[in-house]
Order: structure tokens, then C-alpha cells, then sequence
């Protein structure tokens, strides 16, 4: 069992993925999908989720892809309740950050 755990970590530690887990949804619920292209540096994500956070909107999934040369990323983010459009507007006004930002309904 200890060598298996061990491998475990190891395997999280190199892929970013965990096997064998246990009660882990598939797929979540979520009925918004937000979409930012962003910059792709320190504070961008957190600036983002931060006006999620004051909004009270959880972020219950969270995917964040860096493109070749590591200048921008794309950032899709599954959420619990719709941004309200000053939320989405704040957002997007974040020209230093925020290349574009759109709100997708997955219902």
C-alpha cells in the first residue's frame, strides 16, 4: 500500500493528475461557463476570481492553458450563478490582463 501511495504522489507530482480517486464528480453542474483570454502573468486569475468572490459566485471548476511562448492563456472557469453585467463589464475593462471575456450559459 505504501509503495502504491507513493506512486501515487509521484504521478500527481509529474502529470497534475490524481488516480484512483475517490468521490470525485465527473463533470459539475455548473449553469455559466465563463471564458478569459488573458495575459499570461501573476495576478491576472486572481484579479478575476476576486470579483467573482465579491460577487458571491462560485468558481466550482477551473481549467487555465498556457499557449506557446508564454504570452497568453486561456482560462475557462465553471460557474454556480450568472455575473451580473458590471461584474462581466469590470472584467473586461482589465486591458493590461484581460484580452477578452465571455460568459457562456450551459443550461
Amino acid at each position: 500500500m505504501a509503495s502504491d501511495a507513493v506512486d501515487i504522489v509521484r504521478g500527481y507530482k509529474t502529470t497534475g493528475k490524481v488516480r484512483n480517486w475517490l468521490n470525485r464528480c465527473e463533470h459539475t453542474d455548473a449553469p455559466w461557463q465563463l471564458v478569459v483570454r488573458h495575459y499570461d502573468k501573476p495576478g491576472v486569475i486572481a484579479n478575476v476570481m476576486n470579483e467573482l468572490k465579491e460577487a458571491n459566485i462560485n468558481a466550482q471548476e477551473l481549467e487555465n492553458v498556457i499557449f506557446e511562448g508564454n504570452i497568453t492563456a486561456c482560462c475557462t472557469i465553471q460557474l454556480d450563478a450568472e455575473p451580473s453585467d458590471s461584474i462581466m463589464k469590470s472584467i473586461r475593462t482589465r486591458q493590461d490582463e484581460v484580452i477578452s471575456a465571455t460568459l457562456i450559459s450551459r443550461k
